[in-house]
């Protein structure tokens, strides 16, 4: 029945992974054996079903007896999970640092013994940053998901005890969220946050000619700098957007209401730094006259001047449309009915 399926879902999803095949054989046939007696006595299996969910108690419990009842910072529910995003962003951070490293060596090759010292340096700092923030993210999500399955209370002032009929569906496929989706925004994410923190100059123009070697930044490394607080805080909320993704694996009204609330946090954000044009390089069409890329007056420098001031001008115009598209996705994919889905296995 369908009620069972979801109830043995419910439970074996917040077990380790190597133990959900046996302990679903082993909970299913249980329940079986409770539904035949109470059949034998002559209730509907309805009734039967509900009755002996009821018995069997809410599921998180159940999954709490199953794995000896073990408190833990971050539980087998999400731990592998927890692992996955660690192993993702430490190779996302790695990648960013390798190849900030390799432009600067492109455009200062004299000074590779400082260049090393400093990519070493950055590479634990950036694997001590990724770990707390990742760590700190899934202890909270950990106390979240804890303190949502804690029993409710009874009386007056509290609310109704739990009932079979709270079950969620076994998530249908076509609302799904595919893995390597999440996993993609985690990895932008990191990816954003090391150039954010690390090398904003390496987003430019290159000029390597000879000897004579440079890049023209599209931003100014200060003003964006100067920024780093709230980008981390962004980052931070982003990275928690995509870890539930990867939790929930479906897509539902609330998760859709995280996403929106991450995506205008990062609207605002982007706002604030782009409102007075500071955190545009200023000097960009002086340093493609310096490296000899367009010379003052030519037809070449004035399609330079209005591409870059159009570039300036529409920049957060462009990222509002992306926004939107992204969001009005979103938001179709946890509103649309679910089709009837054969039940998967947990």
């Amino acid at each position: 029945m369908e009620l069972i399926s979801r109830y043995i879902y419910a439970v074996t999803r917040r077990l380790p992974e190597k133990q959900r095949a046996d302990i679903e054989q082993e909970l299913r046939g249980l329940i079986e054996d409770m539904l035949e007696v109470r059949l034998e006595q002559g209730e509907t299996k309805e009734e039967a079903a509900d009755a002996v969910l009821r018995e069997l108690g809410e599921p998180r419990a159940l999954a709490a007896r199953y794995g000896g009842g073990t408190r833990y910072l971050i539980g087998p529910e999400l731990f592998p999970i927890y692992l996955s995003i660690l192993r993702i962003s430490a190779a996302a951070t790695a990648i960013a640092l390798s190849v900030s490293f390799f432009i600067r060596f492109l455009t200062s090759p004299a000074l590779i013994d400082e260049l090393f010292a400093d990519f070493g340096m950055s590479l634990l700092g950036g694997a001590f940053q990724i770990f707390t923030w990742v760590t700190l993210t899934f202890a909270f999500l950990e106390y979240a998901v804890a303190k949502e399955g804690k029993p409710l209370r009874q009386g007056k002032g509290g609310k109704k005890p739990w009932s079979p009929a709270d079950l969620p569906p076994v998530p249908a496929e076509r609302k799904d969220i595919k893995r390597c989706d999440a996993v993609a925004g985690i990895i932008f994410t990191v990816l954003f946050l090391v150039v954010c923190t690390v090398q904003t100059d390496a987003l430019g123009i290159y000029f390597l000619s000879g000897e004579q070697r440079g890049i023209v930044p599209f931003f100014e490394q200060s003003v964006i700098q100067s920024f780093l607080p709230l980008i981390w805080l962004l980052a931070l909320l982003a990275i928690g957007r995509d870890s539930l993704k990867l939790i929930k694996r479906t897509w539902t009204w609330q998760l859709a209401v995280v996403h929106l609330l991450v995506n205008a946090a990062a609207l605002g954000l982007f706002a604030l730094m782009l409102q007075d044009g500071a955190v545009w390089n200023a000097h960009f069409l002086e340093g493609l006259v310096q490296y000899g890329m367009v010379t003052p007056g030519s037809d070449g420098y004035a399609s330079a001047e209005s591409t870059w001031q159009l570039v300036t001008s529409r920049f957060f115009l462009f990222l509002v449309i992306i926004v939107l598209v992204d969001t009005i996705t979103v938001l179709y994919k946890a509103w649309r009915p679910a089709p009837p889905v054969k039940q998967r296995q947990a």
